[in-house]
């Protein structure tokens, strides 16, 4: 098989990690009551919560799937002791590290920003956190947005050993498995038979979409939805030269089949807000036509970015490096930035484009000065960049 085509998920990676500021800032903007982040800006607008559907519909779906993906191939090119070395230095270690670093001013930006909401001015009052709870847990010692880091580290391991049980197998089981992975990878109606095991998860939960629980025991529905991604990843490296012709081939079908999905899922939602009796089993339709999409949307993006991107592009490729620094430090800066335009009285879109770009600003003037070319860059990336 030839090599995979690294500049394209690259490329894609990238994107993915800078789509993250804008899924955060919108979410300060939206509207339904059950969104992960409490904070809410003065100005809010149904086009943020389509937004924030929208996004988080793919965004972290083709993180893991990236994830399993390269979990395979490390393990291929250097072996599996490697891979857990390398995911330890890459994934672990960072996490603890910024975690450390990062949750308390976290923590006190967000209590600053509900001290905003709550009195008008300036101030920090922690009392304020216990009125201040998602429908599934108070805020308290959490992962916050590097919940990501956190599962990856552990299902690295958990990939580890089925990759292990996996090399115990004869070869009668092996092919069986391989029959399964391949049609789960490369069949046109594979993202329909991926959905429905998510519909038995996602569907207890609030318009059928799965809720980020950013502790550090997330709910088993959330290691499943996420695994499944990340090991689909791992099977998608397998079959990667006959996948990856597919996904070209049908990148726009598939695109086009997503977004109706999506709209369907907006239509649905809309009425069974408006009216909660009038479709019969509503949340599991809901769940259905969501991961329908979410699936379709990883295979558009992957067979787009394959098609345009497999290749050196100089923007993407800095983006690209950038991506891990902007990940782990763009969360605090969009919650500061939203309290500081949190009495400004402008457009709800208008409001989102300045947290954007003065958040990709300020990450990406920090990773110059600071990242690119220092220890940090080895730290996080394994060497520096010129």
């Amino acid at each position: 098989m030839s090599t995979p085509r690294l500049h394209a998920l690259d490329n894609l990676r990238g994107v993915m990690m800078w789509l993250g500021i804008v899924f955060h800032v919108s979410l300060l903007h939206a509207t339904y009551p059950t969104a992960p982040v409490t904070l809410r800006d003065t100005q809010t607008s149904l086009g943020a919560d389509v937004l924030v559907g929208f996004i988080h519909a793919f965004r972290m779906p083709v993180f893991f799937v990236l994830a399993g993906f390269f979990v395979l191939f490390l393990t291929q090119q250097r072996g599996l002791s490697h891979m857990l070395r390398n995911r330890f230095q890459r994934i672990a270690l960072p996490f603890a590290v910024f975690w450390l670093l990062i949750f308390p001013p976290t923590v006190c930006i967000y209590v600053a920003y509900l001290f905003r909401m709550s009195h008008g001015g300036w101030g920090i009052d922690f009392e304020l956190l216990h009125n201040a709870s998602t429908p599934t847990k108070p805020l308290g010692i959490e992962a916050i947005h590097m919940w990501f880091l956190w599962m990856l580290a552990w299902l690295c391991l958990l990939g580890a050993g089925v990759l292990k049980v996996v090399q115990s197998l004869d070869g009668k089981h092996l092919n069986w498995d391989n029959r399964l992975l391949e049609t789960l990878v490369t069949k046109a109606h594979a993202p329909l038979l991926l959905a429905i095991p998510l519909v038995l998860t996602d569907a207890t939960y609030f318009m059928g979409v799965l809720e980020t629980n950013t502790s550090f025991l997330p709910p088993l529905a959330q290691w499943f939805h996420y695994g499944l991604y990340f090991f689909w990843g791992m099977a998608l490296y397998v079959h990667r030269d006959k996948a990856f012709a597919l996904f070209v081939q049908r990148r726009h079908s598939t695109g086009c089949l997503a977004l109706l999905c999506f709209i369907t899922y907006l239509g649905l939602a809309h009425t069974h807000n408006q009216h909660p009796e009038a479709i019969a089993y509503a949340n599991v339709w809901l769940a259905f036509f969501y991961n329908l999409s979410s699936w379709c949307m990883c295979w558009a993006w992957l067979g787009w970015f394959t098609y345009l991107f497999d290749r050196e592009i100089p923007f993407l490729r800095y983006l690209s490096q950038s991506s891990y620094w902007v990940y782990l430090v763009h969360f605090p800066i969009t919650l500061l930035v939203g309290a500081v335009l949190y009495q400004w009285d402008a457009a709800p879109v208008f409001k989102i484009l300045v947290n954007v770009v003065f958040t990709t600003l300020v990450c990406v003037a920090s990773y110059q000065a600071f990242v690119r070319r220092s220890f940090i860059s080895v730290f996080l990336n394994g060497k520096k960049y010129s």
